[in-house]
């Protein structure tokens, strides 16, 4: 079979952390191409104006930038356009066109079989309105941009307002849809009205690494609290800084780590300006870090929390997991669905006492963090892995391409 994924956001060597969607896609390429099957990624990134072409890991990568033609410059067609808002709605319409010409032309004429994308941007809109397109698509819906910009409290310009109707477009003339946890379906329905019975659910896969030493530590000693995530108010990076001093008064040799972009430094700023020097040796903003250091992170912590408001899925869950380590996440969204009953802990989401209990209650009992790390393990690799996650995603295409589709069996 040969597979089309449409994407703003894919790994490079330049830019080898793509964020969550660009990380899915990435795991499920190289899980289509271990299972025999060509696939190819056509990526329109939110950023650059220039096209490329280049192979990450095996994987073939087109890249199409959005170019401002050169008259924007001259003095009298470009003047009119500023005064006109057309250069400021130009990305949006640009995007438009360039989308309808590499799927229309370029992905039909290359012989792809089935185009799977994000629903992010709304990139294959163009393309479904088509009449007459013959590749099916396949659309993978996360958290929504409109939502995103609703809970971070983000006034859309015009170009994100006419993304956000692009990718509502792209949902609603998709030839199927998936999304990775029951709950999510729920909340879309909630959000755009379709039926949340039209989502087949394919969870995200993840590298499972070997299966973790498990070392029976002094529940007395220090215990290692990692957070990674965007340091914004849906992953809840707010609510942990506010409980990091009751935990520290309730277990004083708990160490936190902290790692992930935070937009000049604004929590971390106000976090230092109010807390006093003894909670502050305690804890360290490591900002943004590569993939390496990442997996050095999940090793080397003994619980893990991202106390998130929402999480469509909440994939740093499963990656923590599949080194052995127990979670503290939210009772919302998919977190529960990742999690399991065994895996970890859940807080209310918003709520920094309640988080403050349950990272006590992991930092007081070394073998309840053991028990919870082991069937993390064992849960991740039954359920998370890439392979399971590319095997189920071709069976759903094969559905789809069989002719007589009629929507998920539930």
């Amino acid at each position: 079979m040969k597979i089309a994924i449409i994407t703003p956001f894919y790994p490079s060597h330049d830019e080898p952390n793509a964020g969550g969607i660009g990380n899915h896609f990435q795991h499920l390429a190289l899980g289509f191409h271990e299972e025999n099957h060509q696939v190819e990624v056509f990526k329109f990134p939110y950023v650059g104006k220039t096209d490329a072409k280049y192979e990450y890991q095996g994987i073939q990568v087109h890249k199409f930038g959005i170019t401002p033609p050169a008259w924007f410059q001259m003095r009298g067609l470009g003047r009119l356009a500023r005064l006109t808002g057309y250069v400021k709605r130009f990305p949006s319409k640009h995007l438009l066109r360039r989308t309808q010409e590499v799927l229309a032309k370029k992905i039909p004429q290359s012989g792809f079989d089935v185009i799977e994308a994000t629903s992010n941007r709304g990139l294959p809109f163009s393309y479904s309105r088509l009449p007459n397109r013959q590749i099916p698509m396949i659309t993978r819906v996360s958290t929504t941009m409109a939502l995103h910009f609703e809970e971070n409290e983000e006034m859309p310009d015009y170009n994100q307002r006419k993304e956000c109707e692009f990718e509502r477009g792209t949902i609603s003339r998709s030839d199927a849809l998936v999304t990775h946890t029951k709950a999510h379906a729920v909340k879309l329905e909630a959000e755009l009205g379709v039926d949340a019975k039209r989502f087949h659910i394919i969870p995200h896969g993840i590298d499972i690494p070997p299966p973790p030493t498990f070392i029976q530590k002094d529940s007395s000693g220090e215990v290692k609290v990692l957070f990674v995530g965007r340091f914004e108010s849906r992953k809840g990076a707010d609510v942990l800084l506010k409980a990091i001093p009751k935990i520290l008064e309730g277990h004083p040799s708990t160490r936190f780590l902290l790692a992930g972009s935070d937009t000049n430094n604004t929590y971390q700023m106000e976090f230092q300006a109010k807390e006093d020097p003894i909670i502050l040796k305690q804890v360290e903003f490591l900002g943004t870090v590569t993939d390496d250091e990442r997996t050095r992170l999940y090793k080397e912590c003994d619980v893990f929390v991202a106390p998130s408001r929402y999480e469509s899925f909440g994939i740093v869950y499963a990656e923590a997991m599949s080194f052995g380590k127990a979670v503290v996440a939210c009772n919302t969204g998919g977190a529960p669905e990742v999690i399991g009953r065994e895996s970890g802990l859940l807080a209310e989401p918003g709520d920094p006492e309640s988080l403050t209990q349950c990272v006590l209650e992991l930092c007081r009992n070394a073998q309840q963090r053991n028990h919870m790390g082991q069937d993390g393990y064992k849960r991740v690799k039954a359920l998370f892995s890439r392979e399971k996650m590319a095997k189920d995603t071709l069976a759903l295409y094969h559905r789809v391409l069989s002719g007589n589709y009629t929507g998920p069996k539930y």
